[in-house]
């Protein structure tokens, strides 16, 4: 069965064994073989797709994102699906007048996507998306926490490992840049030059915020974790003003945290709203820590 297998699903099958396996055993004494034996899968085949532990993360990593990632895909290509009847861009139906067009890439007035004063982001979001870049980091973070938890035992075990294993860390660390730089160019946010590499970091301090609450939150709807998201987002949107908006400004620690963004539609999963940060851990710069897996 194993050789009638895709890359993807082989993939997933080992990913999945191998963080079972570090979930009980640790992650130090992961092995490669042993996880494919588990899941039944030929070594050869595994071999030559995953020499070694990193090579699981690595994938493991890539699967976070295109999990986040698919919606935005998904709602590019809604977007560029044109309703019937609907006359094509730049022409007008019967007897009614075209409007005068502004240059091809001028953002409409008054939509986001106009440079923020200070350090404000630009960019409208992701594409076929016109939603708060607030929100769709959100929802794409939170897209990556779920992948997290369908392996929840193995990444534990992964981050208990981290700080006594220097080399795993700062891979670790490089990946997560990676993926976030990822996440931000999918909600539409530039990641070049000083500004770009100030907002890859500050969304890599949201994501280790973010893990630190779902490393305690064992509700089945992942409340905390949301409000820690939500809390965390709205921290650095008013510390430096680098979700758009409005100018850079700072707020004290004391300052009240905004409220919790709802997921999908004001649901969270599990069919509970979120509850306002303001509940959940006091907004404070993220300590430093071993980062997470990516």
């Amino acid at each position: 069965m194993s050789q009638s297998m895709d890359a993807s699903e082989f993939d997933r099958a080992l990913v999945a064994s191998a963080f079972a396996l570090a979930g009980e055993q640790g992650w130090a004494r992961l092995s490669v073989a042993e996880a494919a034996r588990r899941a039944g899968l030929p070594l050869d085949r595994t071999r030559a797709r995953f020499p070694g532990r990193l090579a699981v993360l690595a994938r493991f990593g890539r699967m976070a994102d295109q999990a986040a990632l698919a919606e935005v895909s998904t709602a590019a290509a809604t977007a560029a699906t044109p309703t019937p009847g609907t006359p094509a861009p730049g022409v007008s139906a019967p007897g009614v007048q075209a409007p005068e067009t502004a240059p091809l890439g001028t953002p409409p007035v008054g939509m986001p996507g106009t440079e923020a004063a200070g350090t404000g982001m630009s960019g409208s979001g992701g594409a076929g998306r016109d939603e708060p870049v607030r929100d769709q980091l959100f929802s794409l973070l939170m897209r990556r926490i779920d992948v997290l938890a369908a392996h929840r035992a193995g990444v534990l075990a992964l981050l208990r490992a981290a700080p006594a294993d220097p080399p795993l860390a700062l891979w670790l660390g490089c990946a997560t840049r990676r993926s976030m730089r990822w996440m931000l160019e999918a909600a539409g946010v530039g990641t070049r030059g000083l500004r770009g590499e100030l907002r890859v970091k500050g969304l890599v301090a949201v994501w280790l915020w973010t893990v630190r609450a779902w490393q305690a939150d064992e509700s089945a709807d992942l409340a905390h974790t949301m409000a820690a998201l939500d809390s965390a987002l709205g921290r650095v949107e008013r510390m430096a003003g680098w979700l758009g908006g409005g100018s850079a400004h700072t707020v004290g620690r004391a300052g009240a945290p905004a409220e919790a963004s709802p997921r999908e539609g004001g649901i969270a999963a599990g069919g509970t709203a979120a509850p306002a940060a303001a509940s959940h851990p006091p907004a404070e710069e993220p300590p430093p820590a071993a980062p997470p897996p990516v």
